[in-house]
């Protein structure tokens, strides 16, 4: 005698993992029919992540470039060595006379002890001016800084143990650059040599007249010999150069993303691709100058600047499954950027953006 059994369908869904599990029954199976589970389909997944990195960017190297004549202050008074002036030193003077315009010579000189001499040469000399050693190219050193993140990615499995998908990571950090100088500051002394020829100066206290007299007085050169001026320079303490530099950097780090899954609770993540980075920098320099009373002051350069940078990077990670949605991972990456580069007056400078990062935080899935 058959038996009719009553078909039935019972369809189960599971949201957890995104696994989905039926039980069907065959109408051709008797009262004592088998139930089949069928396999189980994983399908795409989203995972989310945030924490903390710590970049370890290359330094800041800069280039004053300024002009020597800023560090520089003759002893005053000296006037320039090629042209006709009324030059006064600290053993003596040589002033414009009446005719030097026409003729280049003076009678108008004088000093308060016996000359000097040099070769035949009178010799006068005048301290008090001023030399700043110029400032050299300089470097900081490499910058570790912490960065928070946030990263999104979408994965498939492709079998039970391998997933891959496309992610995206939002990183910040703030640099800040500072690069001190101490320069050398040293007195200086300048020499003047007058080519009198055969004319016999007085070897005792002396001043001319600013006109030659009926009687005639000794001339000399208003000018002193071209090329011949000496300079001596007494070290004299230092004086600070400074710069300083504050940058926001923003980086959008996108590619895809290979993960295995040695267990069911830890995976091995490799991840490679293209980095926008956007940086927004202001600046400053400082560097003395010497005023024309043979002061050192400061000179202040502000300047700043929004720049896009791009880059590659490549990143390895390890994640342990919690549970069924939460895990922590941590990771290591090393990304090659363009550098940033700025001008803030005379100055230049340049950043390192490349360097290595590593990680830690936490990830949900859904």
């Amino acid at each position: 005698m058959k038996h009719h059994i009553i078909l039935f369908g019972l369809l189960s869904s599971i949201a957890h993992a995104g696994d989905e599990t039926s039980i069907v029954t065959d109408s051709s199976l008797g009262a004592k029919g088998v139930i089949i589970p069928a396999a189980s389909e994983r399908t795409g997944r989203w995972k989310v992540g945030t924490g903390l990195m710590w970049r370890r960017l290359g330094g800041t190297r800069v280039n004053h470039g300024a002009s020597a004549s800023q560090f520089r202050g003759l002893p005053l008074g000296v006037g320039d060595d090629s042209a006709i002036a009324n030059r006064e030193y600290d053993d003596g003077f040589v002033r414009i006379g009446t005719g030097t315009q026409l003729s280049g010579f003076t009678s108008y000189f004088g000093y308060p002890t016996a000359p000097s001499f040099s070769a035949g040469d009178l010799v006068f000399a005048k301290g008090g001016g001023v030399d700043i050693a110029l400032p050299s190219t300089a470097s900081d050193g490499d910058e570790t800084v912490a960065s928070p993140y946030i990263q999104l990615s979408y994965l498939v499995p492709v079998r039970e143990d391998l997933e891959i998908g496309f992610g995206v990571n939002f990183a910040l950090a703030g640099l800040d650059s500072q690069i001190n100088q101490a320069l050398a500051v040293s007195e200086v002394t300048t020499r003047d040599f007058f080519d009198v020829g055969g004319v016999v100066l007085p070897n005792q206290q002396y001043t001319g007249p600013i006109s030659v007299a009926p009687t005639g007085s000794p001339l000399i050169p208003n000018r002193p010999i071209p090329g011949a001026r000496q300079q001596t320079f007494t070290p004299n303490g230092s004086y600070p150069s400074r710069f300083k530099n504050n940058t926001d950097l923003f980086s959008l780090a996108l590619g895809p993303e290979l993960h295995w899954f040695p267990s069911e609770k830890a995976s091995l993540g490799l991840s490679a691709g293209l980095v926008v980075n956007f940086a927004d920098w202001d600046a400053s320099s400082t560097l003395p100058s010497v005023s024309a009373t043979n002061q050192i002051v400061d000179n202040l350069a502000r300047s700043s600047g929004e720049e896009f940078l791009f880059g590659a990077f490549i990143k390895a990670n390890i994640e342990i499954q919690l549970n069924g949605s939460w895990g922590i991972e941590t990771f290591y990456r090393y990304d090659w950027n363009e550098d940033l580069e700025g001008r803030v007056g005379n100055t230049t400078f340049e950043t390192d953006l490349s360097g290595w990062s590593a990680g830690l935080g936490a990830t949900y899935r859904f």
